[in-house]
């Protein structure tokens, strides 16, 4: 008989040591993603500064309903080198330079993305014959 009220003890004492062992506090949100509207990417030919190849997308709301348009194909030369910069805005934010004056840009999200590279990654996806 005394090792049956022993042994239910032992669900008491496991309840007690929980309740008493964790801390009650909220995580705190690591980062706010980011709403990305407008997407610019800028293909520079490393041997002609002046061979410049431009595409773009938008999604006017953001993760709204509205589908992604892409503006422009990407075609690239053959047997060229190009560098890959980008321009990244969110369109549905208001930005304001620094005398506060509106800017119709948006707010850039490249120079965060930018300022914090150790933390994001860029993903390509291509569609099949996208290099024939």
């Amino acid at each position: 008989m005394k090792r049956i009220k022993n042994y239910s003890k032992i669900p008491a004492l496991a309840l007690a040591v929980l309740l008493t062992g964790c801390e009650k506090e909220d995580p705190e949100e690591e980062h706010d993603h980011e709403i990305m509207t407008d997407v610019e990417l800028i293909f520079t030919n490393d041997a002609d500064s002046s061979d410049v190849v431009m595409a773009s997308a938008v999604d006017p709301d953001g993760e709204g309903i509205e589908k992604l348009k892409i503006k422009n194909a990407i075609n690239l030369d053959t047997g060229k080198t190009y560098t890959l910069t980008f321009g990244i805005w969110n369109k549905l934010e208001d930005d304001h330079d620094d005398e506060g004056d509106h800017d119709d840009e948006g707010e850039n999200i490249a120079e965060e993305i930018e300022g914090e590279d150790d933390e994001h990654q860029f993903f390509f996806s291509f569609p099949e014959g996208a290099f024939s």
